[in-house]
């Protein structure tokens, strides 16, 4: 069988009984050696018992072909033989086979973080900051969503709403919400998020917008005499 980690960073690909464990001198090696599957050229293997093989992902969290849940990891014929030591002369090479990989057996959850203001003047910019949110498994996240609720006005909401689901499944980064855009009022923040491998949650964050007004002082510009 073929199982995601918990935290998706690696596969765990089991064998049904002890193999001979090709290259398992080496700390890691290519995968193509004895696999095929998308993404392969982002991944290294390596053995941690003489029937299980890990599979690490060396990816960035922007990249999108990766293996997925059910997608498919085929195993190449004539490379991989039973444990049989001390000669192997008598034991036939695996067969090109086919499995499935599953989700892990307890999914990282997401943890979901909003970094903002408690109060906001409404002649400044906003910062709304989510990128500490965790639990994404070292890739984009599958689906993110904004939902915003405002004493301020119907629209007001639907408007910050707009421009923070805007940025997609982006918010690795801080989002600016431009003055012009807020009405005094308190503003309610939800954004739930989704893992690839179907985990999600939501977080919650308030801030209020003061219809503060600044008065500017004029200094004189100091003249010689």
């Amino acid at each position: 069988i073929a199982k995601f980690s918990n935290s998706g960073s690696s596969i765990y690909i089991s064998f049904d009984k002890p193999t001979n464990t090709i290259n398992r001198g080496l700390s890691s090696w290519n995968c193509d050696l004895l696999f095929y599957f998308i993404g392969i050229n982002q991944t290294y293997c390596s053995w941690t018992n003489n029937t299980v093989v890990q599979l690490q992902f060396v990816t960035t969290i922007n990249s999108s072909s990766l293996l997925s849940p059910n997608d498919d990891i085929l195993m190449i014929e004539d490379r991989l033989q039973s444990n049989c030591a001390p000669t192997c002369d008598n034991y036939p090479y695996s067969k090109q086979q086919s499995i499935k990989v599953l989700l892990p057996d307890n999914a990282l959850v997401p943890t979901v973080v909003i970094s903002i203001l408690r109060t906001a003047s409404l002649f400044d910019n906003l910062t709304v900051d989510a990128s500490l949110s965790s639990g994404h498994g070292s890739r984009a996240w599958s689906y993110v969503h904004w939902t915003v609720s405002t004493t301020a006005s119907i629209t007001s909401g639907d408007d910050i709403s707009r421009i923070l689901n805007s940025y997609d499944v982006m918010i690795f980064q801080p989002i600016t919400i431009y003055h012009r855009d807020l009405k005094a009022g308190t503003y309610t923040l939800s954004l739930t998020v989704e893992n690839f491998m179907k985990e999600s949650n939501t977080g919650v964050a308030i801030v209020t917008i003061d219809a503060v007004s600044y008065t500017h002082l004029t200094l004189p510009t100091n003249r010689e005499v």
